[in-house]
């Protein structure tokens, strides 16, 4: 992801790091984890990650997958962003995704969830997964997500 990234101006690829945003209101943090599903470590990342951020904060946490969540709220993480299911790409009246590649199936397709104190967001993206997945949506239209942070 670093390399689509380079040489443009102000954009950060955050890969296991915290980064704090400083505005007028206060300090907003951004948590990035890298996404590796061959080595299971997410988890463990994201929870050295969560203490290292002062307490009482408003943190973000940027994850390729909804599955992170899982059944747990990560510790001082009020808003998620994430995507990887693209909505599910091919979905039905009345049912949704067909499938979304994930090991927590339909639990987190698309849109806004809320979890406890946590609010997870799950775009649809631009893109269309590939392998065996067919390069077609239907009923599932590609979406760029604006987040207005507010009091």
């Amino acid at each position: 992801m670093s390399a689509l990234f380079d040489g443009l101006a102000n954009i950060r690829v955050l890969n296991d790091e915290i980064m704090p945003l400083k505005l007028p209101s206060g300090t907003l943090y951004f948590i990035g984890v890298t996404m590796d599903k061959f080595s299971g470590q997410d988890d463990y990342k994201l929870a050295h990650l969560v203490t290292e951020l002062p307490t009482d904060v408003y943190s973000v946490l940027l994850y390729h997958s909804p599955a992170m969540l899982g059944d747990s709220n990560p510790r001082g993480v009020a808003l998620f962003l994430s995507g990887h299911t693209h909505g599910g790409q091919v979905r039905l009246p009345l049912y949704g995704a067909i499938f979304t590649d994930t090991y927590i199936g339909k639990k987190y397709e698309m849109g806004e969830y809320t979890v406890g104190p946590l609010i997870l967001y799950v775009s649809r993206g631009i893109g269309m997964a590939g392998g065996f997945m067919p390069r077609v949506r239907f009923l599932c239209p590609p979406e760029l997500v604006l987040v207005e942070l507010g009091k």
